[in-house]
């Protein structure tokens, strides 16, 4: 695509941790690409607000948490229809396998790049590409992803210290279990038989 064809959305909220921050501006300038930051906790507040009155104050944990991504995802696919740009949902094949990711949120887009990539394998596509040097290749060389980025635990930052681990199995245990019922069809028993 060209550097000069992508741009970078920051959208924190106030679960954002102040290093996924760094590590975002870290990378566009690594890609040298330009970004744009719309903070969300207004809207958020608003939309808790309103929902405060007809859930009689009885919002759900989990309700919470999709909302900041569906809020994300609006205003992604308007500057989508606005700009006829393509929006790149970011589930990988692991969150999308289980159910780990919000439908109207981080699943909007015309395109997902890692639907058939495993999270695991996501990293180590990362720590490969940070070393990808060849002289054919028309993006940056080497170092692209910070390494904090491929180092921290895994959180979608939808609520306070949250971490996928308190929702799913490590990955490492999660992919091998869905590796074996998608790509070698083997039933639930049959993964159970296998330890």
């Amino acid at each position: 695509l060209g550097n000069e064809r992508v741009q970078g959305i920051l959208m924190p909220s106030k679960y954002s941790s102040k290093g996924s921050l760094t590590d975002a501006y870290k990378t566009a300038k690594l890609l040298n690409i330009k970004t744009e930051t719309i903070k969300i906790n207004s809207t958020y507040k608003h939309y808790i607000n309103i929902l405060n009155k007809h859930f009689n104050n009885n919002i759900q944990k989990l309700t919470k948490e999709n909302i900041q991504s569906r809020i994300r995802g609006v205003y992604l696919m308007a500057h989508s229809n606005n700009y006829s740009s393509l929006l790149i949902s970011t589930g990988n094949k692991s969150e999308m396998s289980v159910g780990y990711s919000t439908i109207y949120g981080d699943m909007n887009g015309g395109f997902n790049v890692l639907k058939d990539i495993y999270k695991t394998d996501v990293y180590k596509l990362a720590i490969w590409r940070n070393k990808f040097k060849y002289k054919k290749f028309n993006g940056p060389k080497g170092l692209v992803i910070p390494e904090n980025s491929i180092e921290k635990p895994p959180s979608a930052e939808l609520s306070k210290n949250q971490k996928d681990i308190d929702s799913l199995p490590d990955y490492h245990s999660l992919d091998e279990i869905l590796y074996l019922l998608n790509e070698n069809d083997l039933s639930v028993e049959e993964v159970i038989k296998k330890g």
